[in-house]
């Protein structure tokens, strides 16, 4: 769900372009897309962040847009493709199709004199019209996804939010890993297990399961029995997961400190063939806001319980 591209320094910097000013508008068009929507590589483990700020051109709104990019976390280095440090626009795209090789990307964003060098290469985008490539409109501008109701379908979605968040808000008001269909949490974990430092994760649900009539509220010592089957699974992740259980809630979300998500029917597989879910990105003022409606300091009256399973 969060694309991730690789770029040439050179797009930041007013010597690869005519006019200064020309440098500045293309930075303020993609500015969004740089700190919200997508994951940029840095190249050849920091060389990429490095060239860029290093260059005696870049422009200062360049400058001030990397800097944002370090400081909200979107730069997540990679490793050297090519034998040789880049040196010109041309050669840091060719570093980056090498590096797309190993860790693929939705697509490489160059400056023109650069793109002209790989003119049949619908990989690269010229910073000037990249947004009417193919790839951007089929992964950076997508605000929405349908999803297999498995597990495979949500891994695939998830990925690289697991290789590089660092906060993980699962809302799911049902949740429940005593029912077949919920028993999917370790699975979807499982690539935390590669990670040197786990990110914290949290599951918010409700105090009851049913509705209408048929709602019973159940006790703090039964939702801690459903939940311990994830216990071992957990710990062999070296994954904690604390479990927060509110008297109300309805809506499934996502929310990370890299993007924010509202899941269709949340993180229950269905058996049923070709059973399809959607889930969609959300923005930040509306997640901030989500994000205040489960956070225990604020809403303490409404918070029924917590606790943790996983490692220790």
């Amino acid at each position: 769900m969060l694309p991730e591209l690789s770029l040439s320094p050179s797009i930041f910097c007013s010597s690869a372009f005519a006019l200064p000013e020309v440098c500045a508008a293309h930075l303020q068009a993609l500015k969004n897309t740089f700190l919200e929507d997508a994951l940029i590589h840095d190249l050849r483990s920091g060389d990429f962040c490095a060239a860029a700020l290093g260059d005696a051109n870049i422009h200062p709104k360049g400058k001030e847009l990397m800097k944002k990019m370090i400081k909200k976390r979107r730069l997540f280095s990679v490793r050297s493709a090519l034998a040789a440090t880049p040196v010109f626009p041309a050669d840091w795209v060719q570093e980056a199709l090498e590096s797309h090789k190993a860790t693929p990307v939705s697509g490489i964003v160059a400056c023109g004199t650069a793109k002209q060098a790989f003119k049949s290469d619908n990989m690269i985008a010229d910073v000037a019209n990249c947004t009417s490539a193919t790839w951007w409109g089929a992964s950076v501008a997508r605000q929405s996804w349908n999803t297999a109701r498995t597990v495979a379908g949500y891994s695939h979605l998830l990925e690289p939010l697991l290789r590089h968040a660092n906060s993980l808000v699962i809302i799911d008001p049902h949740f429940d890993p005593s029912v077949e269909r919920y028993q999917v949490l370790d699975q979807l974990l499982l690539p935390l297990r590669a990670r040197t430092e786990r990110p914290t994760v949290e599951l918010h649900r409700v105090c009851y399961e049913g509705s209408g009539r048929n709602r019973n509220t159940l006790s703090n010592i039964a939702i801690e029995q459903r939940f311990s089957v994830l216990s071992d699974c957990l710990r062999a992740i070296g994954v904690v997961v604390e479990v927060f259980v509110w008297d109300d809630d309805h809506n499934r979300y996502l929310l990370t400190d890299l993007g924010d998500f509202l899941l269709g029917n949340g993180l229950d597989v269905s058996s049923s063939v070709g059973a399809q879910d959607t889930w969609s990105r959300i923005d930040r003022i509306t997640a901030d806001d989500i994000k205040r409606r489960h956070d225990p300091g604020v809403m303490a009256g409404k918070l029924r319980h917590r606790f943790v399973i996983g490692a220790q």
